[in-house]
């Protein structure tokens, strides 16, 4: 049965067919006129619960557990116009897995104008961090969180996360949670980051967060 489906930019119509007995979907394409694209097939573990086409083609699948081409992938998982999947998307642990394959808890997924992705469900967090029924994850597929931070006896505290190689990611601190200055700006290597503070001592508090333009 059709389980989601979703327009592109052109018209055709991206569909996903969920089958009980294979506790597997297939996703395909038609044209406008209802005929089908017979360049694209993907064959995919799991239920297909939401849909999304972005500007540049990419299609974004949400639901449960996935696996296709050798890869796992949890909650949600892209791929790219052709049908290939796109290995450069990871959402990390993503939501919670439902104990039945075929109640995924990412239920829905959409695009907005800035390429930002939301998913809505029944999770109550999303790659290890509280979001009780909506997440919203950055169009490249980070979803950045801080490493517990660690406060080094000579008063140096070091902020580590994960991160996307060649991104750029900045630092920026508070003191009210209102006005924010940038104090670090780092290009990732690879797939973590750490930031040190040195002068936490002169402050009474200090908030932190990371921009990733």
């Amino acid at each position: 049965m059709a389980s989601a489906l979703a327009l592109q930019p052109d018209n055709q119509l991206v569909v996903a067919f969920w089958s009980y007995s294979s506790q597997s979907s297939l996703i395909g394409r038609c044209h406008p006129d209802g005929s089908v694209d017979p360049t694209l097939q993907i064959a995919i573990s799991g239920k297909v619960s939401g849909l999304a086409v972005q500007p540049d083609g990419a299609i974004l699948v949400a639901g449960g557990l996935f696996n296709a081409g050798g890869f796992s992938r949890d909650s949600i998982v892209r791929f790219n116009m052709d049908g290939s999947l796109d290995t450069t998307f990871d959402p990390g642990t993503g939501a919670p897995s439902s104990p039945r394959p075929d109640m995924p808890n990412v239920s829905a997924v959409t695009v907005q104008a800035d390429g930002k992705i939301i998913l809505a469900g029944e999770f109550v967090s999303f790659n290890g961090v509280k979001r009780i029924g909506i997440a919203r994850l950055n169009g490249d597929g980070g979803f950045i969180q801080f490493d517990p931070p660690a406060l080094g006896t000579d008063g140096q505290l070091r902020l580590g996360l994960n991160s996307q190689p060649d991104k750029t990611y900045i630092l920026q601190v508070s003191a009210d949670l209102l006005h924010w200055s940038a104090i670090q700006t780092k290009i990732a290597t690879g797939f973590g980051l750490d930031f040190t503070e040195t002068n936490t001592a002169v402050f009474n508090r200090r908030f932190y967060r990371i921009a990733a333009p």
